[in-house]
């Protein structure tokens, strides 16, 4: 069996589906709403965009490894998460703004901004 079958009895085309349609009609409404000019010249529409660009490459990456791969790169992100966690607490304010009361937020330069669980 070749590794191109392999990935192809991975994917859910019901799930691809629905993730399309879930992009389509928020792209749809983030467009509508930004119609009115209330956010001035942000377009919110290029960010959506790219955020599923990058979330469909990471969905592909995650598909092509095994159950053992990701056990192993399980601790790494779970690493990578406490970090980012533990960074909160020391970062300054223009790193990681407080926002609503909160600090759980980091300022991400040319994309936005990134909020984690706290």
């Amino acid at each position: 069996m070749t590794s191109n079958q392999k990935t192809n009895s991975r994917l859910d085309y019901g799930l691809v589906m629905i993730l399309i349609l879930l992009f389509l009609a928020s792209c749809v409404a983030i467009y509508s709403a930004q119609t009115t000019g209330q956010y001035g010249s942000e377009n919110f529409l290029i960010k959506q965009i790219i955020w599923y660009v990058i979330g469909a490459g990471i969905i592909a990456a995650v598909i092509t490894l095994d159950s053992d791969q990701l056990q192993k790169l399980s601790w790494y992100a779970y690493g990578f998460g406490l970090v980012l966690l533990a960074g909160l607490i020391v970062a300054p304010s223009t790193i990681a703004p407080v926002i609503n009361g909160a600090k759980s937020w980091y300022r991400v330069p040319a994309m936005g901004t990134l909020q984690l669980p706290s």
